[in-house]
């Protein structure tokens, strides 16, 4: 979700939310190769690429500031995280 112009983290609201899929060795191998490309992107980035990133979290109605690994599987080619309306 949104809020203004940032980017709201949150949990799935009932638990049928909460998935588990199945992925093909094809789609496996395509994250491999996604993960190498953007290793790439960090280590050519260096000190440039976040650690961390600062995100909002919403817990129920409650919405609270804070930093997370930068661990996300798609990101942008800084490391921060992908507005969906630019994915468009």
């Amino acid at each position: 979700g949104k809020v203004g112009s940032g980017l709201i983290l949150s949990t799935p609201k009932t638990r049928k939310g909460f998935r588990t899929v199945a992925l093909s060795p094809d789609v496996l191998e395509m994250l491999l190769l996604h993960r190498q490309r953007q290793e790439a992107e960090r280590a050519a980035l260096g000190a440039l690429w976040p650690d961390t990133l600062k995100v909002t979290v919403q817990k129920g109605d409650k919405l609270t500031e804070t930093e997370l690994p930068n661990a996300f599987v798609f990101s942008s080619e800084v490391g921060t995280l992908l507005n969906p309306d630019n994915l468009k």
